[in-house]
Formats: C-alpha cells, structure tokens, sequence
C-alpha cells in the first residue's frame, strides 16, 4: 500500500510529516524514512512564507517605506519582532500574524488586511479593510501586542456596522511620523481600476503616545 504523505509548514519554521495511523513529527526526526526526492520535494511544497523586504528610499519628505501588500514575512528593522501575511483560502484576503519572539507563539491580528509597514523595531502599523475586517488604519506594539486605532472608519451603516470605508496603507514617513493611505467612503462604489490615485491620499500623524 502506499505511503500517504501530508506535508505543513506550522508556525513558517518547522516542516512536519504527517503519516497517517502514526504521530506528527518534524521532519528532521523523520529523515531515516524518507528518501532524498521525496525531502526535496518536502521542501518545494511546504508553502512556507518567503520573507519580503520592505521597500525604502529617501525623498524630499525625508525617509519613506512603502506599504508591503503581498503575502509573506516581513521582519521588524532591528529584528526583535515578525509580521506575516498570509492568503485565505476562503475569499482571498489577507491574514495578519505577528511573532514577537521565536519563542512566543505567532497571533493572529486581522483579516482583510490592505498593507502594513514596520514604522519602528517594535511599532507596526497596518490597514484594514471593510469587506472581512474591521475596517480603519491601527498601530500595533509587538513588544506588548497592544493595538490602537490610528484612523476610525466613519461610515456606519446596517450593512457594514463596522464601517463601509475603504483603507489601504501606501507608505510612512518614521522620520516626520506621517502616515500615507488610500481611503474612499464607501467600499460599494470604489473603482479600484481608478482609485489609487493622488487625490484618494490621505494622510495621519502617528502621534508620540503610541510609542512604549
């Protein structure tokens, strides 16, 4: 009969092997059955996250870092804490998780996540939108996992109670403490083909009490 083979990623640093009618294992206690094809192929389809990079760059604004908007890991700058974005396979929208050590277990923060940037080693701040999430613009301190609300909806309706605004996180200034997204009003009637344009900017301050 043969060997059914069940390969995760759990937590986006272990592999494990599970083999039905036996227990999970990680993978690197179970070499001794596995040739080396079938760990190579372990390893191409795991569907661990690849890390991303956040894109920086000096302007006239000073220092800007774009928004990340794709699934992945996006590591703090100084290390001490990890973001990541992962794909629902129900709806398509994107998960946030956050890891402040690699001993504490990963949290999961929001669902319908638009964009998130790293303003400090321990200050994320990230977008949410209106369709899976509570929508709004929030800062997150991984040291404590504390998350306040940068920018409220302001569209409370019956069919979206939590707000039918649109967010989408674009870019940060740490150095002016200026914080750049797209918003619309109403999620119902965003033309999302013509949307991302200058005059949908909006622009917060991230005020000095959300630093520890």
């Amino acid at each position: 009969m043969p060997l059914s083979l069940d390969l995760r990623a759990r937590s986006g640093r272990d592999l494990w092997l599970l083999v039905p009618g036996s227990l999970s294992r990680p993978l690197n206690s179970c070499v001794t059955i596995l040739t080396p094809l079938l760990i190579l192929t372990a390893l191409l389809t795991a569907g661990c996250s690849s890390h991303v990079d956040q894109t920086s760059y000096p302007t006239n604004r000073g220092f800007a870092v774009d928004a990340v908007k794709q699934n992945g890991l996006i590591v703090s700058p100084t290390g001490e804490c990890q973001a990541e974005l992962v794909v629902s396979e129900v709806g398509g929208w994107l998960g946030l998780f956050v890891e402040k050590s690699r001993q504490a277990p990963r949290q999961a923060i929001a669902r319908d996540v638009t964009g998130i940037a790293w303003f400090s080693g321990n200050l994320l701040v990230y977008s949410v939108g209106p369709i899976y999430g509570t929508p709004g613009v929030f800062v997150l301190n991984c040291r404590s996992m504390n998350t306040r609300t940068l920018v409220a909806p302001g569209n409370i309706n019956p069919a979206y109670p939590h707000g039918a605004d649109y967010f989408e996180l674009q870019r940060i200034f740490p150095d002016k403490r200026e914080v750049v997204f797209y918003y619309a009003p109403d999620v119902e009637v965003v033309d999302f083909t013509q949307f991302r344009t200058p005059k949908s900017l909006r622009t917060a301050s991230l005020r000095e009490e959300f630093e520890p």
